[in-house]
């Protein structure tokens, strides 16, 4: 059989095909399984997926086909990722909290809901803002506050669904959620200053410390392959690792688990937001965070070193998700616990002002008063003797000045009242805090003995009080007590003062109770001193004076 035997040539094409495809296999590990569609050739695919048509013999021999032309729709062809074309994608903002700016070419921007960033992008968040990010394949990116994040490659291979996405987070905190990563060439990496995380679709965390270079790796699922210092290890879900610069990464170390939020409201009316939560053991402090409804975008994110947090940002009302996780002792944050509750504090209740709060009310028409909310029209009113307030004794719309009185006197005994604002489109509120206080009547007016009138002194009585309680007296030569002749505030249930002249004097007593309420002054008691001694008056001196002169 010669070269130019074509039985020869058919021979020499098998063994090249074979030939070719055992050198492919041991050059391109990493494939592509392409299916078949009707009408397929492998020139269509190469002109559609390759970056040179001289892969064509290469792709035949492969995979074993005999003509290029005539490929069986449904049969799946091995396509080494190094053949295949890729363009670059860029990275979509998808929100912006705070915050947060781009730099890209020497210029900075601020960064908006709806940009397009290409690779190379630089992006910067402030103390408080986060920024969310979508790539070409689905996956998600949120980068948390006061953290530096740049796009080192951003592409995608034609459209196969394979994506290389590297970034380089070089302070700061990330989320991520990958798409489960499409054929061998898809690459999902996050480089920091002391080590390199890769995945193949799954949802983890990464941080980098701003003081030093320390990377924590925290697995919520699937794997997460964490290299550094030379040596790789591999983080399963649930677990975490920490990886210093020119070091390898830790061991996986378990994360904590959720913490019991079954503390936390599901029906929010006050703002600011205070919650607090069931401690959990082994954390040393705890990641809060919020968001509205099931967005990825968090309205506050915190760390408390105990088990509340006080002062939250929230937005309108509606539905939101709380997340909590605990941090241990080598700063990895642990699972996350959510809880969903609904916000309704708008139009927002008043602020109580008086009565203050558990005080003691002597008057039986107390005067309400309250803040004016901005938006305020109205404002209802209740006043109860049950905390439950079930029964109001005072339920009333009230309009125009944010003060009122009960409609009748009070007796004595503790109230509770509440206030909820009404605004401009009629809607009314929930309730503030309700507030309580105790109406105690002022201490009764002691009833007067007759006044004891001797040639010396006159004293006068009344019954004794309770203890701690004092007297106030006063003594005037009229009945309306202007510019009284004594007014003086005693211990005893008595009062002595040196005979006065002769005339007409009137008396009145108040109690005045331990904490320096005074009652009403009782009915003023009139008394005589009587005329019996001559120097009493100018004219008794006078005429004593003339007698003895004569």
């Amino acid at each position: 059989m010669t070269r130019h035997d074509p039985r020869f040539r058919a021979t020499a094409r098998r063994y090249l095909v074979v030939a070719l495809a055992f050198i492919s296999m041991q050059t391109y590990a990493s494939e592509w399984m392409y299916t078949v569609r009707p009408g397929d050739t492998l020139w269509h695919v190469a002109r559609k997926y390759f970056v040179n048509f001289v892969y064509v013999p290469r792709l035949q021999a492969l995979n074993n086909i005999e003509d290029p032309h005539r490929l069986v729709p449904g049969s799946t062809l091995r396509i080494p990722a190094a053949w295949l074309k890729s363009q670059p994608v860029p990275v979509r903002v998808v929100e912006v909290v705070g915050e947060a700016t781009a730099s890209s070419a020497g210029k900075t921007s601020v960064l908006k809901s709806g940009d397009l960033l290409q690779a190379g992008a630089e992006v910067t968040t402030a103390d408080g803002a986060n920024v969310v990010f979508e790539f070409a394949d689905g996956s998600k990116l949120i980068l948390r506050q006061d953290s530096l994040l740049r796009f080192d490659t951003l592409s995608a291979f034609s459209d196969t669904g394979m994506v290389d996405t590297r970034a380089r987070l070089q302070r700061g905190r990330v989320d991520a959620r990958v798409a489960p990563l499409k054929g061998a060439a898809s690459r999902y990496e996050i480089h920091t200053p002391a080590a390199i995380s890769a995945v193949r679709g799954t949802d983890y965390r990464v941080s980098a410390d701003r003081d030093q270079p320390v990377t924590r790796a925290e697995v919520l699922a699937g794997n997460v392959g964490v290299e550094g210092g030379g040596q790789s290890q591999l983080v399963p879900e649930g677990f975490g690792t920490v990886a210093e610069q020119g070091k390898p990464p830790q061991a996986p170390r378990e994360l904590l688990n959720t913490p019991d939020l079954s503390t936390l409201p599901t029906l929010v009316e006050r703002i600011p937001l205070n919650l607090e939560w069931i401690p959990l053991a082994g954390a040393l402090s705890y990641r809060f965070q919020l968001a509205a409804g099931d967005d990825f975008v968090l309205l506050d994110d915190r760390q408390a070193v105990q088990a509340q947090v006080r002062d939250v940002r929230v937005g309108d009302d509606g539905e939101y998700v709380v997340s909590v996780r605990g941090i241990d002792d080598v700063a990895l944050e642990g699972l996350d616990a959510t809880h969903r509750f609904t916000l309704n504090a708008r139009p927002e209740a008043p602020f109580a002002m008086q009565p203050r709060a558990r005080a003691k009310v002597r008057d039986p028409l107390p005067q309400f008063q309250w803040s004016t909310p901005q938006g305020a029209v109205a404002y209802r009113f209740q006043l109860t003797m049950d905390d439950e307030f079930d029964a109001p004794l005072v339920d009333s719309e009230l309009d125009g000045k944010a003060e009122t009185q009960p409609p009748s006197p009070l007796e004595p005994g503790t109230y509770f009242w509440r206030l909820a604002t009404r605004d401009l489109s009629g809607e009314l509120g929930p309730y503030g805090d309700t507030q309580s206080f105790t109406y105690i009547p002022p201490p009764p007016s002691p009833d007067l003995e007759a006044p004891n009138v001797d040639d010396k002194q006159v004293t006068f009585r009344w019954p004794a009080a309770e203890e701690g309680q004092r007297f106030r007296l006063q003594l005037a030569r009229n009945s309306t007590f202007v510019a009284p002749m004594i007014d003086e505030t005693v211990s005893e249930a008595e009062y002595t003062l040196p005979r006065p002249g002769w005339g007409r004097y009137y008396l009145r007593v108040a109690t005045v109770d331990t904490d320096g309420t005074q009652g009403e002054f009782g009915t003023p008691q009139e008394f005589k001193v009587p005329f019996n001694r001559w120097p009493e008056t100018s004219l008794g001196i006078f005429i004593t004076l003339l007698l003895l002169a004569l």
